[in-house]
């Protein structure tokens, strides 16, 4: 059994009905090689042996009844029963020698004794003349005398041949007969061997068929049937097979791997999806809380700035302090372009994880599209077993044909049996043991027709099965379509975040250059007075307060 897996059911069905057409064409020959036999013997029986012992029966008949009516003869007290006599004993001679004419002897023993009645009845004809005109000349002692001398002689030697002629013909007949009835025997008992080999070959072929093919197809179905519950800890039998149910199983490995793999990464995207949530619904109020503080920051710092302009000619003393204070600035202004482009990285990096999401998906669906492939594959395998078991069903209607016409031979022998009356009662039998024969052929091969059937009707479950398997992949491929398009959308998204980072940096860039011109603006102020100072100051503060928002900002994105 462990063998017969590593051949594929094709080929195991094209086997096991092999055998039984073998068989049933061995059966059929054996058969007719048999009917021949008794063709042959009943040949033998209807064309020699009987004909031969009716005609011998027939001759000593007519010899016998020619002794008979020359006795007659001899007791005749008239002319008129005489020449009526006369009559007889010409008709029965007529008779004998009508029959020897067409009489052949086949064995030699039987030639000898034709040839020994061939010579003796023309001496038993002259002897008979010889009474007859001795009767007719009215000396009916001469006549008593010849009756009982050679006459009787010859006449016992004609019936003591013609006996052993009939006794001859009587055994070749019961030898005949005897052949007839053991070829009969032997047809009988050859085809209820054949039955039985054939009987058993059936019953191995169906074993078989079921241990290897319709007990696997039954648990790959529960199997599937346990991976559409999404159960997907089942484990699939029969892979390690070499015929279709290997590839089957296969397949099915194959669907169960596919659902594993987009069950995880449905779980890591819903993962991702929510910490890039998280990360870009911080960033969106890090840069508005951003946007406003430093919009303020730097109103106050324009006010402020105003203030120094208008009073830039007495601010000589204070110059050097406020080139300082405006470094710092410049200095501050420069660290959160550095930061705003780290977060700019950080969008790219997050729009390069999603086009790998939107590759593993690809993935995933070019390993349904093969699980497809393979689908289709074993449906076109199953399509063609059913094909050739159909193509088994009309070998099997061709026998069948036979069967039916072996019986229609088997009744129009009976008939001219029939016909032939008490010489044809064996060659009846022997017909109608044919006709048994042909009917439990023709019943034979109406189980192999309900074996057949059987096959296709699993061929189509299993083609039916196939096709859902095909269906449900397909599903997996569109939702594995509309991941790819969710992703694309969420990469669309991370570009555009990835453009307000970069516009932002941009901003930042442009504050920088600013704070350029405002530390030369302070470095040509000369002295300040007392509404300079307090200008300088508040100036200061603002600094201080921009320098803790860009700081605070910076801190958050890094946590984020």
């Amino acid at each position: 059994m462990p063998h017969l897996v590593d051949i594929s059911i094709r080929v195991r069905t094209f086997i096991a009905f092999g055998l039984v057409l073998l068989v049933t064409i061995g059966l059929g020959s054996f058969a007719l090689v048999q009917i021949a036999a008794v063709d042959r013997a009943a040949n033998d029986l209807g064309g020699k042996a009987m004909p031969a012992l009716f005609q011998s029966s027939e001759m000593l008949n007519a010899v016998v009844n020619f002794r008979r009516e020359e006795a007659n003869r001899l007791l005749s007290v008239t002319p008129e029963d005489g020449r009526y006599r006369e009559g007889l004993m010409d008709k029965y001679a007529a008779k004998a020698v009508d029959i020897r004419k067409t009489y052949q002897p086949n064995a030699a023993e039987e030639k000898t004794a034709i040839a020994q009645f061939d010579s003796t009845w023309p001496e038993f004809q002259k002897s008979t003349v010889s009474v007859v005109d001795a009767l007719k000349a009215g000396d009916n002692a001469a006549a008593r005398k010849y009756y009982v001398g050679d006459n009787r002689n010859q006449f016992d030697a004609l019936n003591l041949t013609l006996a052993k002629i009939v006794e001859l013909n009587e055994r070749a007949g019961r030898q005949s007969y005897d052949l007839v009835n053991a070829a009969t025997d032997r047809a009988r008992l050859g085809v209820i061997v054949a039955l039985v080999v054939a009987t058993c070959i059936a019953l191995a072929a169906g074993m078989v068929t079921v241990l290897t093919t319709a007990s696997p197809i039954r648990r790959l179905t529960g199997v599937m049937a346990q991976l559409s519950g999404n159960d997907l800890h089942v484990t699939i039998p029969d892979a390690n097979r070499r015929d279709e149910i290997g590839a089957m199983a296969r397949a099915v490995e194959i669907f169960k791997t596919g659902l594993i793999e987009a069950d995880r990464l449905a779980a890591v995207q819903k993962a991702d999806e929510a910490e890039k949530a998280r990360r870009v619904g911080m960033i969106d109020a890090l840069v508005s809380d951003f946007d406003a503080r430093s919009s303020d920051a730097l109103s106050s710092f324009g006010a402020a700035a105003s203030q120094l302009d208008s009073t830039a000619q007495s601010m000589s003393a204070l110059a050097m302090e406020s080139t300082q204070q405006t470094n710092i600035a410049a200095t501050a202004a420069a660290a959160t372009t550095t930061n705003v482009q780290s977060v700019e990285s950080a969008a790219e990096a997050m729009a390069t994880s999603i086009a790998d999401i939107n590759s593993q998906v690809g993935y995933a669906k070019e390993i349904a599209d093969r699980a497809s492939d393979d689908i289709r594959r074993t449906s076109t395998t199953v399509v063609g077993l059913t094909e050739a078991t159909q193509k088994i069903g009309e070998i099997v209607t061709l026998i069948q044909a036979i069967a039916a016409q072996t019986n229609l031979l088997a009744l129009n022998a009976t008939i001219e049996a029939a016909r032939a009356g008490e010489v044809g009662k064996g060659f009846a039998v022997v017909a109608a043991e044919v006709k048994g024969l042909a009917t439990q052929t023709a019943k034979a091969t109406d189980e192999i027709a309900t074996q057949i059937a059987a096959v296709q009707k699993v061929s189509g479950e299993t083609s039916s099965a196939i096709q859902g398997i095909g269906t449900t992949i397909e599903e997996l491929n569109a939702i594995s379509t509309r991941i790819a398009g969710a992703m694309e959308q969420q990469g669309a998204s991370t570009h555009e975040i990835s453009r307000n980072v970069k516009q932002a940096a941009a901003g930042t860039r442009e504050m920088a250059d600013t704070m350029v011109h405002v530390t030369r603006a302070a470095g040509e102020s000369g002295t300040a007075s007392a509404q300079v100072l307090q200008a300088a100051s508040d100036l200061s503060l603002r600094s201080k307060s921009l320098q803790s928002q860009v700081a605070t900002f910076l801190t958050a994105i890094k946590t984020a």
